[in-house]
C-alpha cells in the first residue's frame, strides 16, 4: 500500500492505513529478519497520515478519507501491544500529507493538505501533543513555507522538516527545524540535494 505512516519502540515498529484506504496496522519486530504481522485496526481507515511516538506509545494523525475529505482524528496505540487504536484527540486542523517528529514525550505534526476539492491548500501548520497525555493538539508555530507531502526526522531535541510539495507536483528541496520542546515557528537548517516529495525518514535513538 501507499501513503502509510510508521512509529516505533526501540524493538518494534507499526505501519498503519494507506491507499487502497485501509485502517490496517501491522507490526515487525526490528532486529528479526521477516514478514509483517497483523496489530489491530485504526479508529478511521484512512491514507497520508503521519505518525509520532515515544518508546511506549505511537499516535497516528490526519489522513485522507476519500473524495477529498480530510481528517483532524488523532488515535494511539501501545507499541508492545497488539490491538485497535483509541481516540487520542483532534489535530488544529484536518489535513492530509502532514509528517511528524518527536522526542520521547513530545510530538509535532507540520504541514500538509487542507480544504476540500478546489479549495484545497497547502499549510505550513505546526501543532503538537505530549505524547503521554490525552487530548487535542495545541498550536505550534509555522514551518518556513506552504507544503505538503513532507518528511521528518527527529533528535530527542530536534526536529527537521525536509522536502515536500509547495504546489501541485511542483517540489521543494528546503528543509527547516524545530527545537522539539520549545513551540515557535521553524527556522531554515539548509537544502536537500535534490528538491523531492513524498520522501521519508529514518532516525537512530
Amino acid at each position: 500500500r501507499g501513503g502509510a505512516a510508521g512509529v516505533s519502540s526501540d524493538t518494534r515498529g507499526v505501519f498503519s492505513g494507506g491507499s487502497p484506504i485501509t485502517n490496517t496496522m501491522d507490526y515487525i519486530t526490528i532486529n528479526t529478519i521477516g514478514n509483517a504481522i497483523d496489530f489491530g485496526d485504526l479508529t478511521v481507515a484512512r491514507r497520508e497520515l503521519a505518525g509520532v511516538s515515544s518508546d511506549t506509545r505511537g499516535v497516528f494523525g490526519g489522513g485522507w478519507l476519500n473524495n477529498w475529505l480530510n481528517t483532524n482524528t488523532m488515535d494511539y496505540i501501545t507499541i508492545a501491544t497488539p490491538g485497535n487504536a483509541v481516540d487520542f484527540g483532534d489535530l488544529t486542523v484536518a489535513r492530509h500529507g502532514l509528517t511528524g517528529v518527536s522526542s520521547d514525550t513530545r510530538g509535532v505534526f507540520g504541514g500538509g493538505y487542507a480544504g476540500i476539492g478546489p479549495t484545497s491548500v497547502n499549510v505550513n501548520t505546526m501543532d503538537y501533543i505530549t505524547i503521554s497525555t490525552l487530548g487535542n493538539a495545541t498550536d505550534f508555530g509555522d514551518l518556513t513555507a506552504l507544503r505538503s507531502y513532507l518528511a521528518g526526522v527527529s533528535s530527542q531535541t530536534r526536529g527537521v522538516f525536509s522536502g515536500g510539495w509547495v504546489a501541485i507536483q511542483v517540489n521543494t528541496n528546503t528543509m527547516d527545524y524545530i527545537t522539539i520542546a520549545t513551540p515557535g515557528n521553524a527556522v531554515d537548517f539548509g537544502d536537500l540535494t535534490v528538491a523531492i516529495a513524498t520522501s521519508a525518514g529514518v532516525q537512530g535513538s
